[in-house]
């Protein structure tokens, strides 16, 4: 366990951190929605 891993989990929560939480899962359903919904991908 040395410190670069930590070190690198903090930039990546930096990088999320400005970005509420909701948008987050938002984009992550709209990614998510053609693959599971591959009718509707016209939309």
């Amino acid at each position: 366990m040395t410190e670069q891993e930590p070190s690198s989990y903090n930039q990546k929560n930096i990088i999320v951190a400005p970005l509420p939480y909701r948008i987050w899962e938002c984009l992550g359903w709209i990614a998510l929605m053609p693959f599971y919904l591959p009718d509707k991908d016209r939309f």
